[in-house]
């Protein structure tokens, strides 16, 4: 549900990702929500499927990747966008 509703908010410092590169950048927060709501659909969907298995591991590693994969995008788009904005 989360992963549905993100990549439709706003920038705003009370719900999504608040970075500090994400909340000063309004195409890096869109970008990193619109990232996140695809990798928590996804997550949710292998989330559900894995508790029918009892697969306790796979679930507590597809926690830890919904946790930090957003914010490594983010922080990626963020360098790549620095990178632009010097050759230009």
């Amino acid at each position: 549900i989360c992963g549905n509703y993100l990549p439709k908010c706003k920038r705003n410092y009370t719900l999504g990702i608040k970075l500090p590169w994400t909340l000063d950048n309004e195409d890096n927060w869109n970008k990193t929500h619109r990232f996140a709501g695809f990798v928590w659909v996804l997550g949710g969907i292998l989330f559900t499927i894995s508790a029918f298995f009892s697969f306790a591991y796979e679930m507590i590693g597809i926690v830890v990747l919904l946790m930090v994969l957003p914010p490594i995008y983010s922080y990626l788009t963020y360098k790549n966008q620095l990178i632009k904005a010097k050759i230009s």
